[in-house]
């Protein structure tokens, strides 16, 4: 018996020449136009504590000293943005005055301060990140779309995107697992964002794979992705 094919050019040419496009198609994408990603120093910290409820109020003032220290520290060194990790704190009581410090901590060193906090709300605990510019307002609000299953069960669910103008370029907010979705990605792609902020919280083991998948979403829609994780990696891709 022989194997030989009847049509040898179809077999193999149709195949190679599918994947020829698909490499094609995808070195296009990758040079195509996209707007500048911004050129600034931008910080990343930090703390992999955990404040909830239970925390005494003193390791809670500490760590959250640590993180004022830290970011006067990368402002110090020219840091333009600075990014902590998701949900540093979560309590029923005091939200109004840590937002208070917040907008203090970022009008003192004049920096766009991104912080990631468990915050009450009518509609239920939001896993929320705040944005403070350098005058200390709140500059935006964003809610993690994707929940932690189990995890997060009792937290609702933000439902839209956010991106905000920094010096002239697109920057915009996700929180974590969001990251993990590339519908999410391809829909700041379509915001024409530089640059994603991501505040995060993994879990050590997964660490690189939670990096490097928030990258891949930057590589897909054309903009950098800068993931501030506790128990992880900081980490900044380009697209």
């Amino acid at each position: 018996r022989t194997n030989q094919r009847a049509r040898p050019v179809l077999a193999y040419g149709v195949p190679l020449l599918i994947l020829m496009a698909v490499v094609a198609f995808g070195a296009v994408r990758l040079t195509r136009s996209h707007p500048a990603t911004a050129k600034m120093a931008i910080g990343l910290v930090a703390i992999d504590d955990f404040l909830g409820p239970e925390v005494p109020r003193e390791k809670a003032d500490a760590i959250w000293k640590a993180y004022d220290e830290a970011v006067a520290h990368l402002a110090a060194q020219d840091a333009r943005i600075v990014v902590l990790p998701e949900k540093i704190d979560v309590k029923e009581l005091a939200a109004a005055q840590r937002r208070e410090a917040l907008a203090d901590l970022a009008r003192r060193n004049a920096i766009y301060l991104v912080v990631g906090i468990g915050l009450p709300t009518d509609a239920g605990w939001k896993n929320r990140a705040w944005l403070f510019g350098p005058n200390g307002d709140l500059l935006a609000e964003y809610d993690k779309q994707h929940l932690v299953p189990g995890l997060e069960k009792d937290m609702a669910q933000g439902h839209e995107d956010v991106a905000r103008e920094i010096d002239g370029h697109r920057f915009g907010i996700a929180i974590c697992k969001d990251m993990h979705f590339s519908s999410l990605g391809r829909s700041y792609g379509k915001e024409k964002v530089a640059v994603m902020l991501e505040p995060a919280w993994d879990f050590y083991r997964d660490a690189w794979m939670s990096a490097r998948i928030a990258a891949l979403r930057g590589v897909e829609n054309g903009y950098a992705v800068v993931h501030s994780a506790r128990e992880s990696l900081l980490s900044a891709s380009d697209r």
